[in-house]
């Protein structure tokens, strides 16, 4: 049973992954843009974003801004109401209290019904900083695109 819910769910989330992807247009700008650069470069360009830096090659900070483009589009949030935002992080709550209330003085259970909330709150805090890192390379990267255009 456990192991059928997990391939069900992996399923439909690579689904809903490919849908979203279709629906943005990364994954035509992903096969027709950037796998077209060569395998040093994309890596030079994804590193200098994930810091917040600019490019080091003045030709690439265009298509660092692309990328930046087409990687905040994919993971845009505001395609949700206000509500639903934060609407997985309460149903995770009830789920950790489902399961941590009936074990009562077993810690190692609630632990563990703990584990998954953690890791959702830390991928938040971290998406954060990875996006406020991009916004900074693509400032300065606009400026570089400015200069040498």
């Amino acid at each position: 049973m456990g192991l059928s819910a997990v391939i069900a769910v992996s399923a439909l989330f690579g689904f809903w992954t490919w849908r979203k992807q279709r629906r943005t247009g990364y994954r035509a700008w992903y096969y027709g843009r950037w796998k077209k650069v060569d395998r040093a470069r994309r890596r030079r360009i994804a590193r200098a974003v994930r810091r917040g830096k600019a490019v080091s090659d003045p030709r690439d900070a265009a298509l660092a801004v692309e990328m930046i483009d087409a990687q905040q589009k994919l993971t845009n949030l505001t395609d949700r109401s206000g509500w639903k935002q934060g609407l997985h992080y309460a149903f995770l709550a009830v789920f950790v209290a489902s399961v941590a209330i009936p074990s009562r003085g077993n810690l190692r259970t609630a632990g563990l019904a703990l584990l998954p909330l953690i890791l959702l709150t830390a991928m938040h805090f971290a998406a954060r900083r990875l996006r406020a890192r991009a916004d900074w390379a693509r400032e300065k990267n606009e400026q570089l695109t400015g200069k040498f255009s």
